[in-house]
């Protein structure tokens, strides 16, 4: 799991739509990943609990209740994936889930050494992704190739957080010119309608990450 995996979900994690038919604001990863694989699906779902005083978010799909993403997204892969859906090799899978956790631990990072070993250790997770685009087979705009894959909307959802978090957190930080390829993949994944649809504004992403950074801090 992702590093805080243990810190309490910040209460604006989930939110049910407003009366005025307002998005729902996810802020979280593993729950956005999972909306934009059920947009992409075309799968209805409904937001059946939510809101700074709900202890987890829970969707409703037909006659089903899911509060937990893994039963969510395993429900997803036996279902639909191999036909839908292409799955991610496993391999490549734990390299975008090793980005975001870099990604996290240098937003939490309290004192400078950690700081500055969770820069590097950022910097070379990005690398090692822009080098599974550059290795890819038979070209296309994917992880996978020409198939947009689970693993895409991953990463896709912590580029868009990266993006978000680290100018307001780190504003030192820039982005590596040897990772112009995942820079372009960043700009296609978000600029897709499906994720401009399911996708939280920066100020909320910032948002998650100062909540969690208190506790971070607290300890």
């Amino acid at each position: 799991m992702p590093f805080p995996s243990d810190l309490p979900r910040p209460p604006f994690e989930f939110q049910v739509p407003g009366e005025q038919g307002n998005p729902t604001l996810c802020t979280d990863p593993d729950w956005t990943a999972a909306m934009l694989a059920l947009d992409f699906l075309g799968l209805p779902y409904t937001v059946v609990n939510g809101g700074q005083d709900c202890a987890a978010p829970q969707l409703e799909m037909a006659d089903e209740v899911y509060d937990d993403t893994h039963a969510l997204t395993a429900m997803l892969e036996e279902r639909y994936v191999l036909s839908d859906l292409v799955q991610t090799v496993d391999g490549v899978l734990r390299r975008v889930r090793a980005l975001r956790t870099a990604l996290e631990t240098l937003l939490l990072a309290k004192e400078p050494p950690a700081e500055a070993a969770a820069t590097a250790e950022l910097a070379a997770e990005l690398g090692r992704v822009e080098f599974r685009l550059k290795s890819r087979r038979d070209g296309g705009d994917f992880l996978e190739g020409d198939e947009l894959t689970y693993g895409d909307l991953e990463l896709g959802v912590t580029l868009h957080h990266l993006r978000a978090a680290l100018p307001h957190f780190r504003p030192a930080w820039a982005w590596p010119e040897a990772c112009e390829l995942l820079r372009a993949y960043a700009d296609a994944m978000t600029g897709m309608q499906v994720f401009a649809e399911v996708a939280p504004p920066a100020e909320a992403i910032v948002a998650r990450y100062e909540a969690l950074g208190a506790v971070v801090k607290a300890k």
